[in-house]
């Protein structure tokens, strides 16, 4: 058994752990699908519209907050593998339990001052005065939920699957989705109850890993060692989140000011990008996936003193790419057809040919950026820097700009919302990947 950990991930294992870590995301997005899917379903279509802007609203808040714990969860997959391999299995609790710290030392704060000044964000992102009644109660709700529930449908999953137990992980996301679809759906069509409700059947159902984790106890010793802080173990996991943070939160401000412009524009386009997002989630899979399984391989392949810890990465690229052209055409295709239920506006918006075509663009560009990116996370720290800010920069200032301008001075509609889109992904990757070429040669 020692022996076997001390190999490194074949290309096999390699190919199986991202078809695991893909179909586990498809539980995250069949959530989001149908969260919004059962209220679609109403009869009450100004009901649906108005319910549909609001989570899109929601979304652009939600994902604020969240970037806390996908931080820290980034920052496992990165440094546990090596450390295993170096110190053994002893270190584990130490590293989750102060990445665990690390997420909440960020996330308390801020979950604190959103939930005392919320009527003043919800302002600030557009809602009218007169709708606060509806709003603030189930951003309230959405609060609680982020502080006490779903840092952990994210954290202990990618746990599992950064130490080579993808099937556990995915297991966990199906758990947690068709629990929480089964329960969103009978407390909306079967107790005819609202958004309010439903948002708190996402609080019991997002823990259902840590109830899974309080039972298995997969960490030896987990609970018996006690707190185990450690300063020098937030630090080094700091190096990574302090960069996460800051390419994480451009493209959540860049969606705030923009959902702020959609909504003053056309309302609909908050209801349509909403729907959209939802349904490019199942492309953004090969994403994560690639992503995440990269960061884990790379760090194992450091501890295991490969001399070229980053051999795999494009292998796992050109399965991801081929991955993510037959689910965009899939996406397409059931969208067309099953979606006819959906109010005729939001109904041609997601049917949209261009969109497609821009959103493949901009998939592809950001696959092989996080290509190149776990290399500076799990291997080469120095030039994480730069490759997280080759990210944020053009994210941040960019795209409120060419949104502004596509929308404000053309007129281009949904078109120029992922036009902006691709453009920005394209200009991130290119600067990342010259930057990488030339620095890697030197050495």
């Amino acid at each position: 058994m020692k022996e076997k950990v001390k190999k490194s991930w074949s290309r096999t294992k390699l190919t199986k752990m991202l078809y695991h870590s893909f179909i586990g995301s498809i539980a995250d997005n069949v959530i989001e699908i149908a969260w919004v899917l059962c209220f679609s379903l109403l009869a009450n279509k100004a009901f649906v519209e108005k319910t549909t802007i609001m989570f899109g609203v929601n979304d652009a808040f939600w994902v604020i907050l969240s970037s806390t714990y996908y931080t820290a969860r980034t920052s496992l997959t990165a440094i546990l593998p090596k450390l295993l391999i170096q110190k053994g299995k002893e270190v584990e609790s130490k590293i989750v339990k102060n990445h665990i710290y690390l997420f909440y030392m960020m996330l308390l704060p801020l979950g604190i001052v959103s939930f005392i000044f919320l009527p003043n964000l919800l302002l600030l992102l557009g809602v009218p005065k007169d709708e606060l009644t509806t709003y603030v109660p189930y951003f309230a709700l959405s609060i609680i939920s982020i502080l006490i529930a779903a840092p952990w449908s994210v954290f202990i999953p990618s746990y599992y699957r950064t130490i080579g137990k993808s099937k556990e992980g995915m297991m966990l996301d199906h758990l947690i989705a068709w629990s929480m679809v089964f329960g969103i759906f009978f407390t909306t069509h079967v107790l005819h109850m609202g958004p309010n409700e439903a948002m708190i059947v996402n609080m019991i159902t997002n823990a259902i890993p840590l109830y899974w984790f309080l039972w298995k106890k997969p960490i030896p010793n987990f609970f018996s060692k006690g707190l185990e802080f450690s300063f020098e173990e937030i630090k080094r996991s700091w190096k990574i989140v302090k960069w996460e943070i800051i390419r994480r939160l451009s493209p959540r401000v860049a969606a705030i000011i923009g959902v702020s412009l959609m909504i003053k524009i056309d309302p609909i386009y908050a209801g349509i990008t909403y729907w959209l997002s939802n349904t490019f989630m199942f492309v953004e899979g090969w994403i994560d996936s690639a992503a995440g399984l990269l960061n884990s391989h790379v760090s194992r392949n450091v501890g295991l003193k490969e001399k070229n810890p980053e051999k795999d990465n494009e292998f796992v690229f050109r399965k991801a790419v081929a991955g993510l052209v037959v689910t965009i055409v899939l996406v397409y295709i059931i969208s067309k057809y099953c979606l006819t239920f959906l109010p005729e506006s939001i109904y041609r918006g997601i049917l949209n040919p261009y969109v497609y075509i821009l959103a493949f663009i901009d998939f592809t560009a950001k696959l092989r950026y996080y290509m190149w990116l776990s290399v500076s996370r799990a291997h080469r720290n120095d030039l994480n820097g730069m490759a997280q800010l080759f990210y944020a920069i053009p994210t941040a200032f960019l795209t409120p700009f060419l949104l502004w301008v596509f929308l404000y001075k053309f007129n281009w509609g949904l078109e120029g919302i992922y036009l902006r889109a691709a453009i920005v992904a394209i200009i991130q990757w290119g600067l990342t990947e010259v930057y990488f070429r030339i620095k890697m040669k030197k050495v």
